[in-house]
């Protein structure tokens, strides 16, 4: 055009289709944006005859071509002629554009794709002189796509611009494109930038002709603790929540997931004060590697671990490993044919507090039916929901050669779970899953479980100090782990398991419920098929010794009860592989949105190997609160902080002496779909919430822990369009 004409000059490139041409002599300036009589050399091989004279012919067959010149600042140069507009432009070079175009810059050179980014260095926004800080609401969501030979990248909206025909060519109708240079900016494949970067915030404006389109967005580019400026610099107000689950670094502009490292928890009675003040059963227990088969549940809870129910550094966590400790440091050799494992998390928090004596308890339980059922499918949380993570067909071969001592000098014996496959193919569970919705722990005291005031590490309090009875979310929520150990002929049977009481004066809450096959009194078998027992029936006594709760033996073949608080010693292998963070809520600003596809950077095509990034999604019609525009303001699970405060006013000897404050975050929400509690209205589409006025995002890191070190993911962009 006119206003883009330049005047070809030595060594600049002209272009036809198949062929290019550089520019030999200063050619005689253009007429209305024409240049002609431009003498040339086509460029090619002239040794190569045949193909130099076709490229040569290709050339000369060609009425017109394109003129090729590299941007140099300086006066009369319009930085916006070195953008392409499909379609073309209403007015060249910017103005009437399609409220849908593609805007096209070419290199002179490859350039690395990874380094050309839609919402950092090659941009729109639709505010101009925010520098290198736009507020999220203020950068157009677009994407970029590459030509084949990396020196054509084109730029297009997500959705269709925001404009209304009725403004004119008013200021509010203009967007501002940016191609950044400098260390920040787009590089060739070397790393090197831009010689000359174009200027900073060009117009363009959108046809009048088009008709009213409302449309927005929100990009988070991960480049300040407060990316909305709504906070002031003491107190910012973060729009995601890391709580030790993910990290920034706000000079790259990245967020990242926790290190993909691996530790091992050891549960037993040197590393637990819990389990250091339960009495050892005192004899090996064979279930559930039982010849005559067997189904066991039984459960590690948060504080077994030692862990602290809101410390999120030790939320989805992963279990690689389970191990076993053998009774009196001694392991025989087996194999069992079918065995299979399954983890979940338990509705049910067995919490052996006693009764004090002062209280008249006489050492029972206080809260005896807090433990698992003998009905094994009611213990599952959510309802029927578990994970087979060691298939029965893979069997299980007991190796003593195997057998390792912990950190604090327990024998361990590991169980099959990921021992006989390689790492890519391991089966993972992840526990503290904050995903999970809902509440579980009935007819328990709640979490903090009270058991931990027995040994001094709460005070004994009248109500939880976090969850309270039947609201326990995940993280309070033990670790509930079922085997299944089919009836085998060719089975030993003589491994038995170090176990403890976890309260001797009494059988309950159940630690764990069990089936097992025996001898009866008449020494015959009586095999227990594990698919059979949907209840928990017990088994049949082997010990000579055993006795029952009023002190009577128990003849050998009686009957045991398939419920009771027997707890097992062992050791849980874990790693970092999957964490998560929560956004605040977003106001699209429109009644009735629709939401476009979210945009990652980097795609996830570009994520390491074994790597990945899960989005999910709700929406909300109304979002209030002086709080909801504050991370800081929200819990594990993306929803409104609960903080309850305890004042322990005398000694913590007295438990009625204690008053309690529930501080909730200043944040009212009235969901988008059925049912109304808002907590059950995840989504993995975008699209089940086009309608929502607010929207808020959940993100999960999935590290590839295949590989040792571990690799993780980063996340330079999340980006949500939304159009009425």
């Amino acid at each position: 055009s006119p206003v883009c004409q330049q005047t070809p000059r030595v060594d600049h490139v002209i272009e036809v289709p198949g062929a290019f041409a550089v520019v030999t002599e200063l050619a005689a300036p253009p007429q209305n944006g024409i240049a002609s009589g431009i003498r040339v050399r086509v460029l090619g091989n002239p040794q190569d005859v045949d193909a130099y004279a076709a490229i040569t012919a290709e050339f000369e067959a060609s009425s017109q071509g394109q003129y090729l010149s590299t941007y140099e600042p300086g006066p009369g140069v319009v930085d916006s002629c070195f953008i392409q507009f499909n379609p073309p432009p209403g007015s060249a070079p910017a103005a009437g554009l399609d409220d849908l175009p593609v805007m096209t810059v070419r290199f002179s050179e490859p350039m690395d794709p990874v380094s050309v980014q839609a919402h950092d260095n090659y941009r729109l926004n639709r505010v101009a002189g925010e520098g290198d800080l736009p507020l999220p609401t203020n950068i157009v969501v677009g994407s970029v796509g590459a030509s084949s030979d990396l020196r054509q990248f084109s730029y297009q909206p997500v959705q269709r611009l925001s404009h209304d025909p009725s403004n004119g060519d008013s200021t509010d109708e203009r967007y501002f494109l940016n191609l950044i240079g400098g260390t920040t900016g787009v590089t060739d494949l070397a790393g090197n930038g831009l010689k000359n970067p174009l200027g900073e915030d060009i117009a363009v404006t959108v046809s009048e002709s088009l008709p009213a389109v409302n449309s927005g967005g929100v990009v988070l580019r991960f480049n300040s603790a407060d990316e909305d400026r709504n906070g002031t610099p003491d107190m910012p107000q973060p729009e995601i929540r890391g709580g030790g689950q993910v990290f920034f670094d706000f000079v790259r502009g990245i967020v990242r997931p926790r290190s993909a490292s691996r530790q091992s928890v050891v549960i037993d009675r040197v590393s637990n004060p819990l389990y250091s003040i339960m009495t050892s059963t005192g004899a090996p227990i064979i279930t559930p590697l039982a010849p005559l088969g067997s189904r066991m549940m039984t459960v590690y809870r948060y504080a077994d671990a030692g862990f602290s129910v809101l410390d999120e550094t030790t939320a989805n966590v992963d279990i690689e490993g389970i191990n076993w400790a053998p009774f009196g440091g001694d392991v025989s050799a087996d194999f069992f044919d079918l065995f299979e494992m399954t983890l979940s998390h338990s509705r049910r928090i067995p919490d052996e507090f006693p009764i004090p004596i002062t209280a008249g308890g006489g050492g029972y339980a206080q809260f005896e039916n807090s433990g698992l059922l003998k009905n094994f499918k009611v213990n599952y949380f959510p309802a029927d929901v578990s994970s087979t993570v060691h298939p029965r067909n893979r069997g299980y071969l007991v190796d003593s050669s195997l057998a390792f001592t912990s950190a604090t000098g327990t024998l361990m014996m590991p169980y099959p779970l990921n021992r006989t496959t390689e790492p890519a193919d391991f089966n993972y569970f992840t526990w503290r899953d904050t995903t999970l919705l809902g509440g579980g722990g009935p007819q328990s005291f709640g979490v903090d479980i009270k058991a931990l005031a027995t040994v001094g590490l709460v005070c004994q309090t009248s109500k939880p100090s976090v969850y309270d009875p039947g609201e326990v979310r995940s993280l309070g929520l033990p670790l509930l782990m079922e085997f299944k150990c089919f009836p085998d002929d060719g089975a030993v049977g003589l491994n038995g398991f170090d176990t403890s009481f976890a309260l001797a004066t009494q059988r309950f809450p159940a630690f764990r419920v069990f089936s097992t096959g025996g001898f009866n009194k008449s020494g015959a078998p009586l095999s227990k098929d594990p698919d059979a027992e949907n209840i928990a029936s017990g088994s049949l006594n082997a010990n000579p010794q055993a006795v029952n709760k009023n002190g009577n033996p128990i003849p050998i073949g009686g009957a045991l009860p398939g419920d009771d608080n027997t707890v097992y010693l062992g050791q849980l292998d874990l790693v970092l592989r999957v964490s998560r963070a929560h956004t605040i809520w977003f106001d699209s600003g429109l009644a009735n949105p629709d939401y476009a596809d979210p945009v990652l950077e980097p795609s996830p095509d570009n994520l390491p190997n074994g790597t990945n990034i899960v989005l999910a999604f709700r929406g909300a019609t109304k979002v209030e609160g002086d709080d909801f525009q504050n991370a800081n303001q929200y819990d594990a699970y993306g929803d409104p902080l609960r903080t309850r405060v305890i004042d322990i006013m005398d000694t913590c000897d007295d438990p009625t002496d204690d008053t309690f404050e529930d501080i909730i975050a200043k944040i009212t929400i009235d969901p988008f779909a059925e049912p109304e509690d808002i907590e059950d209205t995840w989504v993995s589409s975008i699209h089940e919430i086009d309608g929502a006025k607010f929207i808020q995002a959940r993100i999960t890191f999935v590290s590839n822990v295949a590989v040792v070190p571990g690799i993780e993911p980063e996340l330079s962009t999340l980006a949500i369009a939304f159009q009425e």
